[in-house]
């Protein structure tokens, strides 16, 4: 515990301060006011443009009304690719318009175990019902417009796992896709 001299517990006790503290108080009060208004001028700005819609829009059909495990089911391959192309809006908005790595690579992630869980025929296609990646990409993204620090924390701390994970996500996808490729030049030749 550290000596206070009478000048600084009256200080505490009475809340003075200098003229200066007041000032330096006063300045990062302003300081912080303009860029929660920025923010709020961002977040509104973001919200009514047609990628930010559409990540909503995915989100709704794809997990909420099940199109995504309907597709997978109906269309076996073809429809976990059309599934795969439609996160794309989800990248784009976190690469181009909140401009965040750590949130990019989890949406990469979250996308890619999605991908990887409907290729599996049928038993995919049943998980897929439950595991909707479009909301929580879509929750993630919310969290970051509105500055929610939680879910900006929690991204942030899992960014480097996530990359990780996106590398052997993808290393997993190549080797799934050749041997497809080569099962089906096995059973054609």
């Amino acid at each position: 515990m550290r000596f206070k001299s009478r000048r600084e517990k009256a200080k505490e006790e009475h809340d003075f301060t200098t003229k200066e503290e007041q000032s330096s108080i006063d300045e990062s009060i302003e300081s912080e006011k303009i860029r929660s208004e920025e923010k709020e001028r961002k977040r509104k700005i973001l919200e009514t443009e047609f990628s930010y819609k559409i990540v909503r829009l995915f989100a709704k059909l794809m997990d909420e009304w099940c199109i995504d495990p309907i597709l997978g089911l109906v269309f076996p391959g073809v429809g976990d690719t059309i599934s795969l192309f439609m996160s794309i809006p989800y990248l784009y908005v976190s690469i181009f318009k909140i401009k965040s790595y750590a949130l990019t690579v989890v949406i990469l992630k979250n996308i890619l175990f999605d991908y990887l869980i409907s290729i599996i025929p049928v038993v995919g296609d049943i998980l897929d019902f439950f595991v909707r990646s479009y909301i929580a990409n879509y929750k993630l993204i919310v969290g970051y417009v509105e500055d929610d620090k939680e879910t900006i924390r929690k991204v942030k701390k899992s960014a480097a796992y996530a990359t990780i994970t996106v590398l052997i996500l993808i290393a997993l996808s190549i080797k799934i896709y050749v041997t497809i490729i080569k099962l089906i030049m096995h059973f054609f030749s």
